[in-house]
């Protein structure tokens, strides 16, 4: 289901995340592809009950920063800005990664609290992955151009210009940004990697049972990629 919304390819990543969940109804990853689905599909209410139930399922897991920040952001589309914050809010003591600082300054901006929107954009400017613009675009997979474009208000009301807000800058100038063919099969490579290595070493521990806490402290570096994609890898 990952590795399809990687591909842009919505459909199939919805009726695989459901598969998940018919097959395991209390895989929490299931239900947090589920909800990540719902959010680019322009589903929001369905993306944040996916969300909350992969949280019921997985309260403490090491992962809890990411799917809270996707809930975060599907509370933004509902415009439910200051439920977003609390999301937020709950996610950075957990985890501070660029995709989170990003909902969190067009939250700040849609908010009008733009003196701490100033500290959000110097904190995220420090982020510099190659390829930035190509980068927040691969991880913005919206189907409906209008959704993105509520991203990109807000982050314009927080401060930051067309140049400088993460997704548009391939838009205003696509032939300056475009990623080669060669460039994108290797993004789409190493993320596909990552997310069959973190779901198979997710899965093995959450069937460990007693023996897994013994375990557990490996598990982030192998599985961030589900929650955040590849953001913290340049953090």
């Amino acid at each position: 289901s990952l590795l399809s919304m990687l591909k842009r390819q919505h459909g199939q990543s919805l009726a695989e995340a459901q598969r998940s969940i018919d097959l395991s109804p209390n895989f929490s990853l299931g239900y947090f592809a589920l909800g990540w689905v719902r959010i680019y599909l322009g589903n929001f209410d369905e993306a944040i009950d996916s969300l909350l139930r992969c949280l019921r399922l997985s309260p403490n897991d090491q992962q809890a920063g990411g799917f809270l920040g996707h809930l975060a952001l599907a509370q933004y589309h509902c415009r439910h800005y200051e439920e977003a914050m609390r999301d937020i809010e709950r996610a950075r003591r957990r985890r501070r990664i660029p995709f989170l600082m990003r909902t969190l300054l067009a939250t700040l901006g849609q908010l009008g609290r733009t003196d701490e929107a100033a500290i959000v954009r110097a904190e995220l400017a420090q982020f510099d992955p190659p390829n930035a613009a190509h980068f927040w675009k691969a991880i913005s997979p919206y189907t409906d151009p209008a959704h993105h474009a509520h991203l990109r208000d807000g982050l314009r009301k927080a401060g930051l210009d067309a140049h400088a807000t993460p997704g548009t800058a391939d838009e205003a100038a696509p032939m300056a940004v475009t990623a080669s063919p060669a460039r994108r099969r290797w993004l789409v490579a190493a993320a596909a990697a990552a997310i069959v290595l973190g779901a198979a070493v997710w899965f093995a521990l959450s069937r460990n049972g007693p023996g897994r806490s013994a375990k557990a402290a490996d598990a982030p570096q192998a599985i961030r990629s589900i929650a955040v994609l590849p953001l913290d890898n340049y953090s």
